[in-house]
């Protein structure tokens, strides 16, 4: 069993800053977007919303495949990934 370290300053800074700005992206996108989609003098989809969301979804979902991220790989890397906070960076890339 390994010795549990607390992550360093600066990356606990940097996964917080990451958490903030995609909360902000998406409060912004179902206050702001989402009510245009629905307005009947805007673009008046109404139920054909559903398809804007799906569409979105399978979009995200092989971009992340595209770039390497895909479920088997981070199920993988998930059981496997116990590094210190010094040494994140070549662990890491070392571990995936």
């Amino acid at each position: 069993m390994g010795r549990a370290e607390v992550s360093s300053y600066r990356l606990r800074l940097k996964a917080q800053a990451v958490r903030v700005v995609s909360n902000a992206a998406v409060t912004w996108f179902f206050t702001f977007i989402v009510p245009c989609i629905y307005n009947t003098d805007a673009s008046n989809l109404g139920a054909r919303t559903g398809f804007v969301f799906m569409g979105s979804s399978i979009l995200l979902f092989v971009g992340s495949l595209v770039l390497g991220a895909g479920p088997v790989r981070l199920h993988d890397c998930g059981g496997r990934l116990v590094v210190g906070a010094t040494h994140y960076a070549q662990d890491v890339s070392a571990i995936c």
